[in-house]
């Protein structure tokens, strides 16, 4: 797999109007921001406003990353839905809850990004990595790897289990938030 970095990427600008950005997600998967949910609040207080993204904010509140998250930042957070969530093994996310805080603690900074990464960046990283897929650090150290697939971004965990990209893009004070319809594993 080949890592770019971000900070190069502006040398890779002209690549993007060669490779473009995959179509927007319009079918019933797609989650929207509560309504009033404005750049200028902090990505905590977006992922707070929008129901169907209340396991999230109940597992950032459990472990104690409301203050990191709420932050200067810039942070880029791939966010996954409650169906996400739910999509855990039975009881899985009821144990990280109450005895592996360090777990979830672990599993949601692998879904956190230093920096705004946005879509379009995103697709020229991808389109310069090749079918290898772009590999790309998250704050807790892990990698990440985003393809394009049937014009749709999908990210893959160090596991092989992947998350397709719902909602792209969504502005905060303190970064960008994506929504994704899996929950990545370190």
């Amino acid at each position: 797999m080949k890592t770019v970095a971000f900070s190069s990427l502006g040398a890779l600008a002209l690549m993007l109007a060669a490779c473009g950005e995959p179509a927007t997600d319009t079918d019933s998967d797609t989650v929207a921001m509560a309504d009033g949910a404005e750049a200028t609040s902090s990505i905590v207080e977006l992922v707070g406003a929008n129901e169907n993204l209340s396991n999230l904010a109940t597992s950032v509140r459990v472990t104690g990353l409301e203050e990191t998250l709420s932050g200067e930042g810039p942070f880029t957070v791939f966010a996954p839905t409650n169906a996400a969530f739910e999509d855990l093994p039975q009881g899985k996310m009821k144990k990280l809850a109450t005895d592996d805080l360090d777990d979830l603690a672990r599993i949601l900074t692998y879904h956190t990004v230093a920096g705004e990464v946005r879509t379009p960046d995103l697709g020229t990283a991808v389109g310069a990595a090749g079918e290898e897929g772009y590999s790309f650090e998250t704050v807790n150290g892990g990698t990440l790897t985003a393809t394009v697939v049937d014009g749709e971004f999908v990210l893959t965990d160090a596991n092989g289990n992947s998350a397709r990209v719902i909602e792209k893009n969504v502005d905060a004070s303190n970064g960008v938030v994506h929504i994704i319809d899996g929950v990545l594993v370190p």
